[in-house]
């Protein structure tokens, strides 16, 4: 038994290396059958009937589109733009003149 455990102790990683190429080719070859063996069955699906058989229609033209209705965000975050368009920013390095002379 010591034998054993030293041939382990010393082989670990081709142990290792050979069972993870082991799942790999057991996965390869499920999956392999999955996509190409399977038998051709058609999948019927069961649920409304469309009442016409062409592709669905376009939606109606209209050649102004409409406004979309403005939520209470949309309009606050309208006035919150109109009024940081009104800030102006200064360099801290500007003299306090040009500061007051704009206002």
């Amino acid at each position: 038994t010591q034998v054993w455990y030293v041939w382990f102790y010393t082989n670990w990683l081709q142990i290792l290396f050979f069972f993870t190429m082991g799942i790999l080719l057991i996965s390869t070859c499920c999956m392999f059958q999955a996509l190409f063996l399977r038998r051709s069955t058609v999948i019927v699906r069961r649920g409304p009937v469309a009442l016409h058989n062409g592709p669905p229609a376009p939606p109606p033209y209209t050649p102004h589109p409409q406004a979309p209705q403005q939520t209470r965000a949309a309009r606050y975050a309208e006035k919150g733009r109109e009024i940081l368009a009104k800030v102006t920013f200064y360099k801290p390095g500007q003299p306090e003149k040009a500061r007051l002379g704009d206002a």
